[in-house]
């Protein structure tokens, strides 16, 4: 029932090897991220470069989806500029077990839990862009996604938006990555395939 901030931060790339440091390694705190600056900012996990993807996983995502499974509305966001890791935070290599992101690794968790019982999965895929949201699964449709939050029921409501029910882990990910290929990228300083809009 509140929203739980987790920080991530990743290794430094090639162009910014020679710059100065800006976090401070000598005191990791799994909670307070230390600045060389001595700025310190709290958060509710920090998680420095080498924290592995199956760690981030099992500490900050697993937990939310048992509450998924127990009936609860749950969303799990990857914000940052571009550039700062949140495609592989949250996609990774799919191919790679080590390098698996929160979604490959989410749809894993899902399918292995339906031995314990039915488990429907369904998948929607939509990029807000320019204000504007987008149905990627279904980009021709002609019409427009809708988001409302009903106040009965204290959830949010979509409407106009295509979900499809994904029997087993290899139809999941195709269907995102078929719904990947639809969305709007530009390239950018940091990110030659930088997504233009915030996917959901």
């Amino acid at each position: 029932n509140r929203i739980f901030v987790n920080l991530r931060v990743r290794p430094r790339n090639t162009r910014e090897k020679n710059s100065d440091l800006m976090v401070n390694y000598d005191l990791q705190d799994p909670k307070v991220l230390n600045l060389t600056s001595g700025k310190t900012y709290g958060f509710d996990a920090v998680y420095y470069d080498s924290v592995t993807q199956k760690n981030i996983f099992n500490n900050s995502i697993k937990p939310v989806l048992k509450n998924v499974l127990s009936g609860f509305q749950s969303a799990i966001l990857a914000y940052g500029q571009t550039g700062s890791g949140k495609t592989h935070t949250m996609r990774g290599k799919d191919h790679d077990p080590e390098l698996q992101g929160v979604i490959p690794r989410v749809a894993h968790y899902l399918y292995d839990e339906s031995i314990n019982g039915p488990v429907e999965v369904k998948i929607a895929y939509v990029q807000l862009y320019l204000g504007k949201p987008r149905d990627l699964l279904n980009p021709d449709s002609g019409v427009t996604p809708e988001f409302r939050i009903d106040q009965e029921k204290d959830e949010l409501q979509f409407h106009n938006v295509t979900f499809a029910e994904a029997k087993t882990y290899d139809h999941f990910m195709k269907l995102a990555d078929g719904a990947d290929k639809h969305k709007v990228v530009r390239a950018t300083a940091m990110n030659p395939e930088s997504s233009r809009g915030h996917s959901a």
